[in-house]
């Protein structure tokens, strides 16, 4: 999935199967803040730094660890590749 982000953006996930795994490709197209939503997990507990100048290019890759139903909450594993620019 691509991603270009312009300004402050939220990354959000809806839908989605147990161990089904994902990439994003974010490209900043002018400065860019990337946050994720709390659906997703990463190794140091807390979100990457990823570059916020434009022409960046960031990978986040998650697989679904756990997906949501009505009282469970979704989970993604994520790891992240960043400034390939």
């Amino acid at each position: 999935h691509k991603v270009t982000a312009t300004g402050t953006v939220t990354i959000d996930t809806t839908g989605g199967t147990e161990s089904e795994s994902h990439t994003l490709r974010i490209v900043n197209n002018g400065t860019a803040i990337i946050n994720f939503s709390s659906k997703f997990l990463f190794p140091s507990g807390g979100s990457p730094n990823l570059p916020t100048a434009s022409g960046a290019i960031s990978l986040i890759s998650f697989p679904v660890h756990r997906a949501g139903a009505s009282g469970i909450s979704t989970q993604l594993l994520g790891g992240a590749s960043v400034n390939f620019s």
